[in-house]
């Protein structure tokens, strides 16, 4: 056990130092090492004239009372226009639509009562003779009989 693990240590060192002899830097590596030494004392590099060094524009808090009447405004204006819509598109719909056949002449009929006058039509009669006669109950058979 002791000599499998001597082998396995020298495989994994041997492995080390053939990924070190085989391993190159990345070809801006070193020269970006050598601009960090040389950069050190000047900063030349990164120079910004006097002209272009100015503080970053930051805008002032608007006030509260300029803010506020313009967005509850707004609001107003385009709850005022979603309900004119609405009503619009409910006008339409309405103007559309149809009643099914058999309804549609009943109401044509009782406009036509409405315009000659409710005065023309026949008064219903109270005492009117009823069509409709159920079936008289079967008698009942004696069971016991039969």
């Amino acid at each position: 056990m002791e000599r499998e693990e001597q082998r396995r240590q020298e495989v994994k060192r041997m492995s080390i130092a053939l990924t070190k002899q085989n391993e190159r830097p990345f070809s801006f590596y070193e020269r970006d090492k050598q601009r960090a030494k040389s950069a050190v004392g000047t900063r030349s590099e990164f120079y910004i004239p006097e002209t272009m060094r100015a503080p970053p524009f930051k805008a002032g808090i608007i006030p509260w009372k300029v803010r506020a009447p313009l967005y509850q405004e707004m609001i107003e204006r385009t709850e005022y226009a979603r309900e004119q819509r609405i009503k619009r598109n409910a006008e339409i719909s309405l103007s559309l639509s149809k009643l099914p056949p058999r309804m549609q002449e009943h109401e044509l009929k009782k406009k036509l009562e409405q315009e000659t006058g409710a005065l023309i039509k026949a008064p219903k009669e109270e005492n009117a003779e009823f069509t409709f006669q159920p079936n008289k109950a079967k008698p009942v058979p004696d069971f016991k009989r039969l």
